[in-house]
């Protein structure tokens, strides 16, 4: 389910289920919850929290997103586990080199330990140039 709340500009949404798996017998729960606010300047935030009892996640994320220009997209995810306390930081920053490529940099940096869901296993960078036609 979608929709927005009338006279905001908060937009919510959720899905879930209960999922059986015919060749092992497991049975599961999982759903999300999601809210979206979009302020005037381009600026939006984003939280989500997600429940599995197949593997006993509760996790929580919120993500900070702005076009700064008109060819820049800056984004900030924060993902954190609830049950371990790991969390993930994702910031990243996207520029439109034309209609068909966008080149993007980012970063990935984890805070919990080997058995936790965000390990630090040291800090990820990246740069992507992406093509589509």
């Amino acid at each position: 389910m979608e929709g927005r709340l009338p006279g905001t500009r908060i937009e919510l949404r959720s899905e879930g289920g209960r999922v059986h798996n015919r060749e092992t017998g497991d049975v599961f729960t999982e759903y999300v919850l999601g809210a979206e606010y979009g302020f005037a300047n381009t600026v939006t935030l984003l939280g989500e929290y997600r429940f599995s009892d197949q593997d006993m996640n509760n996790q929580f994320a919120i993500q900070l997103g702005a076009q700064p220009a008109m060819l820049w997209a800056c984004q900030l995810l924060l993902l954190t586990d609830f049950d371990d306390s790991s969390v993930l930081i994702a910031p990243s920053m996207t520029y439109s080199l034309s209609d068909e490529m966008t080149l993007s940099a980012g970063g990935f940096i984890a805070t919990g330990n080997e058995t936790e869901a965000f390990p630090e296993i040291g800090n990820r960078f990246f740069l992507r140039w992406f093509v589509h036609f």
